[in-house]
């Protein structure tokens, strides 16, 4: 997307579109530095489906939990493929992670945000999308 979100620009317009750190997390977690200004209706993780799908009819690609990737962390897009496969250059005992959390205020709920970490970390907050070829 060359659009903040996927969804637009509106970061308000988060909860209708992601499950991330909201009024709702806000409340139980007061510890959550949440400044997203809306009522998504979870704290913690939510049901498959509730959010709208993105323009390719996908669900859940941002929110909930951080979602591991194929690609080898790199600081950049430099020399990376642009057909679609895996960047498979760079630094392969870390791997990128996209789409944040449900603990995640807008800004890393981001189209172009990602993050990496070692390849043997392990979190709650940290999940993969199972997907095939059909």
């Amino acid at each position: 997307s060359d659009r903040a979100y996927w969804w637009g620009d509106d970061p308000a317009a988060v909860c209708a579109y992601a499950n991330g750190a909201d009024l709702d997390a806000k409340a139980q977690l007061p510890q959550l530095s949440a400044n997203t200004a809306c009522h998504d209706g979870y704290v913690f993780t939510s049901p498959v489906g509730r959010f709208r799908p993105n323009p390719f009819g996908l669900y859940d690609t941002t929110g909930d939990a951080w979602s591991w990737t194929a690609d080898c962390a790199n600081d950049s897009y430099v020399g990376a493929p642009t057909d679609g496969s895996a960047n498979l250059g760079g630094d392969c005992g870390q791997h990128i992670l996209r789409g944040g959390s449900k603990l995640n205020d807008p800004t890393y709920l981001r189209a172009a945000r990602r993050i990496w970490h070692l390849n043997d970390v392990r979190s709650f907050n940290h999940g993969l999308r199972v997907a095939r070829t059909l």
